[in-house]
C-alpha cells in the first residue's frame, strides 16, 4: 500500500536537474558578475597607461598600475576556479542522484528483454555531467552581462548600440545555420556510434561461437563498416562546426574594430563627444557583448549532444519510474514452504 497518491517517479528529469542546480546557479551568477567586470581589467590597464603614464612619464604610477592589474588577474583566476568548482560539485550531485536508479533500470531492461537495452543511459548521464563543466553553461550564464554591455553601448551612442545588434543578428544567423546543418550529421553520428557499440557488445558475448565458426573476419568487416559510417558523419559535422566557429569568431573581431572606426567617424562628424576613452570602451564592449554567442556556436556540438542525451535519458527514466514508497509491514511469522515455483520478470514470458 502506498503512502502517497503521487509517485516519486512523476518527478521528471528536468525537475531533478533543476532541483540540484538552481541553488548553486545563484552563486555562479554572483561570481560571474565580478568575473565579467574583471575580464575588462586589461582594457582598463591599457587606457590608464596611455592616459596617465605616457602623459606624465611617471614610473611610480606605472608600477602601481602594474601591481594592481596583477592583483586583479589573481582575483579573476580565483573566481574562475571557484566557479568551476561549483559546476563540478553540481555535476557530481546529478550523477549521485541518478546513477543508482539508472544502473538498476538497465538490469531491469535486460531482464525484460527490451530491444536496445545497453549501457547508453550511463553514457548519456556522463554527457550531461560533462556539459555542466563545459564553456556552454558559462556562456549561457554570461548572456545577461552581454545585455548590460549592449545597454551601455546605447548609453554611449544610440548608433553604436544598433551597430552591435547587427553583429548579434549575424551571429544568431550563424547559430541557425549551425542548428540546420550540424544537427543532422551529429545525430546520425551518435546513432551510428550506438549501433556500432551495440553490435560489438552482442558479438563479444558470443566470441567462442564466432571464433569456432570462422566468422571473426566477417564480424569485423560489419563492425568496421558501422564504425566508418559514424566517423564519416562526425567528420561532416566537425567540418561544418569549424567553419561556423571561424565565422562567429571573425564576426566578433570585426565588430570590435568596426565599432571603434564607427565611433571615430561619429566623433569626426560631431555626433559624439570627442572623448577617445568612450570610443575605446565602446570597441571593447562591442566585442564582449558577442562573446557568449561565440562560445555557444564554437561548442554547438556539446549543445546537440546534451540535447540528444537528455531526450534519451528522459525517455528511459519515464519507462522505469521510481517505485512508490511502500508501507512497512510487520515481519511475517510462521513457516513458509515453496516448491516448484517458476517466476517471470515483469512484462516478460521468459522464466
Amino acid at each position: 500500500m502506498s503512502k502517497s497518491s503521487n509517485p516519486l517517479g512523476a518527478e521528471t528529469l528536468r525537475q531533478i536537474i533543476l532541483k540540484i542546480t538552481l541553488p548553486d546557479l545563484y552563486k555562479v551568477a554572483f561570481f560571474s558578475a565580478f568575473i565579467n567586470l574583471l575580464v575588462l581589467s586589461p582594457s582598463w590597464y591599457m587606457l590608464e597607461v596611455y592616459d596617465r603614464v605616457v602623459n606624465s612619464q611617471n614610473i611610480y604610477t606605472l608600477w602601481m598600475l602594474t601591481t594592481l592589474i596583477l592583483f586583479l588577474y589573481a582575483i579573476l583566476e580565483l573566481l574562475e576556479w571557484v566557479r568551476m568548482s561549483v559546476f563540478q560539485g553540481v555535476g557530481r550531485r546529478i550523477d549521485k542522484a541518478l546513477r543508482e536508479r539508472i544502473f538498476s533500470n538497465m538490469f531491469k531492461a535486460k531482464l525484460m528483454q527490451i530491444p536496445g537495452a545497453s549501457s547508453q543511459p550511463l553514457m548519456d548521464l556522463k554527457t550531461i555531467q560533462n556539459a555542466i563543466t563545459s564553456p556552454v553553461l558559462t556562456a549561457l550564464i554570461d548572456v545577461p552581462f552581454a545585455i548590460f554591455a549592449l545597454i551601455y553601448l546605447f548609453i554611449i551612442h544610440t548608433y553604436l548600440g544598433w551597430f552591435a545588434i547587427v553583429g548579434a543578428l549575424i551571429l544568431f544567423f550563424v547559430g541557425w545555420v549551425n542548428e540546420r546543418f550540424i544537427h543532422p550529421p551529429l545525430t546520425a553520428a551518435s546513432r551510428d556510434a550506438m549501433h556500432a557499440q551495440n553490435y560489438f557488445n552482442s558479438s563479444i558475448r558470443n566470441v567462442e561461437v564466432i571464433k569456432s565458426m570462422g566468422m571473426l573476419d566477417r564480424i569485423h568487416q560489419t563492425w568496421a563498416k558501422k564504425h566508418h559510417q559514424f566517423l564519416k558523419q562526425q567528420s561532416i559535422a566537425s567540418a561544418r562546426a569549424g567553419a561556423n566557429g571561424a565565422i562567429s569568431k571573425l564576426t566578433q573581431t570585426m565588430q570590435s574594430s568596426f565599432i571603434l572606426g564607427f565611433a571615430c567617424w561619429l566623433i569626426i562628424k560631431g555626433d559624439m563627444s570627442g572623448q577617445g576613452a568612450d570610443m575605446i570602451v565602446a570597441s571593447i564592449l562591442g566585442g564582449r557583448m558577442l562573446a557568449p554567442l561565440v562560445q555557444l556556436i564554437a561548442h554547438w556540438r556539446v549543445v546537440v549532444n546534451v540535447r540528444e542525451s537528455y531526450t534519451r535519458l528522459n525517455q528511459f527514466l519515464k519507462a522505469f519510474p521510481k517505485p512508490q514508497d511502500k508501507m512497512e509491514l510487520p515481519k511475517p511469522k510462521g513457516l513458509l514452504t515453496v516448491e516448484g515455483l517458476i517466476a517471470c520478470p515483469p512484462q516478460s514470458s521468459t522464466p
